[in-house]
């Protein structure tokens, strides 16, 4: 399978959540704003970051919060 190319600018514009467990969301927020050449992530207009830290598996250790914040994350 060959890279992916996303060419639609309407993209961006979707609003996303990501859950931190293994990093932080400092973390992340620093590394996007190293790059040169900003990622997907760093270009969408609508991301909501939050920190979970447990991990690789939080379905098994913190399964009430990673519910909770799913549930959060689609009702806005």
């Amino acid at each position: 399978m060959g890279k992916q190319v996303l060419t639609n600018p309407a993209r961006r514009s979707v609003p996303a959540t990501v859950i931190a467990c293994e990093y932080s969301t400092q973390q992340l927020r620093d590394w996007m704003a190293q790059d040169e050449e900003p990622g997907e992530l760093a270009l969408l207009e609508d991301c909501e970051l939050i920190d979970l830290p447990t991990g690789h598996w939080p379905q098994f250790t913190r399964p009430v919060e990673l519910g909770q914040i799913i549930a959060d994350a689609a009702s806005r």
